[in-house]
């Protein structure tokens, strides 16, 4: 029982600790952020600057009197464990001659160590029955508890423990480990950051070594006013954060259905919602290979969901793209930057390239693919084959080889309909409109010969008509596609 309570007060004092040193990092935060405001005078500076140094001093006091405490706490639950080995020997011993003919009882490693089990203020299915308390115990059978635990905030700590008591202190300590949460209900400019702060304080305490530019980046972005930066740029910092870390770590993210619903008063933030899931889907499909992920979510209908949404190409058109970079690779790496990206018009029809650079067989390969405009260039008929061309050549003609820099934007097929719209446009506006505009039909309009035969229809006067008196009304792209659908849903009729 005296080992019991040691252990409780132990508990008690790094409990105390830790409320101290974030008490410091919020004082030390409200710091900076006064120091990054406009118009401060330097005295004003000076004395900031002298309780910066203050707080820091008096943190790293608190940390190194939290890791002396740690280090009780385990020699403490070392010398129980041992104990309760030798008890369980002896116990074993004394059980007379018939256990010892069947030999010693077999043990095994973890019904050694000590249990997760829920807290009384959880129930057994690991719900919340509190106040959106989820609370976990460790403890050995039949004994009370030694360390209690919020899930995934101190997952890491009881990985530790846990391992250190099984092998009797031989663990190691592992991974660097950020641990993530999502129940922070922001909305998107102001959830990412705060997610970016966190990193930052994350590297810092840690001693997480990442690339100078990329930090330098992040300090900036984490102490200028949020009236000054976009969510956009947050999203660019977190990426380029995780792509310069330079050590490996492990990154547990909790309540992942959260995070990729962000609100404002209340009220999903859709445009905010996207745009995240434009940030995770690169983070983990790009991140490197020594940045290892754990996912989890209290809600995973929510989040299976979410990921639904995100852009597909990022996955699945990815393993596409791999696999014909190899096919490509063989005819393009040979020529120059700028031949590769004349030979990247080929993926926008009404534009096109002159292929006659081109080696005669690499011709012969393309050219089932192709489709020849008036002005003798071509242009790819495929939109598929397309859409590969354009993640597998830069927009200044390298070859990518990497796609985790890639800015967060629409999507290939997005994009391509963006063209499909115009061409659509342009056409019903050169068969309806002022022909006057037009010598010639649109670029691109080749290809679109079904389209150009159920415009002019003679079933389609009524729409003409219409057209004349009311084009003005049709102010996009998509405007005109929607009355094209209705003029072929008529003619079709």
């Amino acid at each position: 029982m005296a080992s019991s309570t040691s252990l409780a007060s132990l508990e008690g004092e790094m409990k105390g600790v830790d409320t101290s040193i974030k008490k410091l990092e919020s004082q030390i935060v409200e710091v900076e952020e006064k120091l990054s405001e406009p118009g401060i005078s330097e005295e004003e500076k000076q004395r900031l600057r002298k309780k910066e140094d203050y707080l820091r001093k008096e943190k790293e006091q608190l940390c190194k009197e939290k890791e002396q405490l740690r280090k009780k706490e385990e020699q403490l639950r070392e010398e129980k464990l041992l104990r309760l080995k030798e008890e369980e020997r002896l116990a074993a011993a004394g059980a007379g001659t018939s256990s010892a003919a069947a030999g010693p009882p077999l043990k095994v490693l973890l019904s050694e160590a000590p249990q997760l089990h829920p807290h009384s203020c959880t129930s057994s299915s690991g719900t919340t029955t509190g106040e959106g308390v989820r609370a976990w115990e460790i403890r050995y059978k039949g004994e009370e508890a030694i360390q209690l635990y919020l899930l995934v905030q101190l997952i890491n700590k009881w990985a530790i423990v846990r391992l250190k008591l099984s092998r009797l202190g031989r663990g190691s300590g592992g991974l660097s480990c950020l641990i993530l949460s999502g129940l922070i209900k922001y909305g998107a400019s102001a959830l990412l950051r705060s997610l970016l702060r966190k990193l930052v304080l994350w590297a810092k305490n840690t001693n997480v070594p990442v690339e100078e530019a990329t930090w330098s980046e992040a300090q900036q972005l984490v102490a200028a006013p949020p009236s000054l930066v976009t969510y956009s740029d947050f999203g660019k910092a977190i990426i380029g954060f995780f792509d310069g870390i330079k050590v490996s770590v492990l990154v547990l993210f909790d309540e992942l259905q959260s995070f990729l619903q962000p609100t404002v008063n209340s009220d999903l933030d859709k445009p905010g919602a996207e745009y995240i899931r434009d940030v995770l889907k690169q983070l983990l499909g790009s991140s490197p290979n020594y940045v290892l992920w754990c996912v989890t979510s209290s809600s995973m209908a929510l989040m299976w969901l979410s990921i639904a949404a995100m852009p597909t190409y990022g996955f699945t058109l990815m393993t596409k793209a791999m696999q014909a970079q190899k096919e490509w690779k063989l005819g393009l790496a040979g020529l120059s930057d700028k031949q590769r990206s004349v030979v990247l018009d080929l993926a926008f029809t009404g534009v096109g390239a002159d292929i006659s650079f081109l080696d005669s067989g690499l011709q012969c390969f393309l050219m089932p693919h192709l489709q020849r405009i008036d002005s003798g260039r071509f242009y790819f008929k495929d939109q598929y084959q397309a859409q590969l061309l354009q993640m597998i050549i830069n927009i200044d003609g390298r070859l990518r080889t990497r796609w985790d820099h890639l800015e967060c934007s629409a999507t290939l097929t997005q994009l391509d309909w963006g063209w499909q719209l115009l061409r659509l446009g342009e056409v019903a506006d050169f068969l309806f409109g002022a022909r006057s505009r037009w010598e010639d039909r649109p670029p691109g309009s080749d290809g679109l010969k079904t389209e150009l035969q159920v415009l002019g229809s003679e079933y389609n006067s009524g729409d003409q008509n219409w057209y004349s008196k009311h084009n003005a009304w049709l102010q996009t792209h998509l405007d005109y596609l929607v009355f094209f659908l209705r003029s072929g849903s008529a003619a079709m009729r």
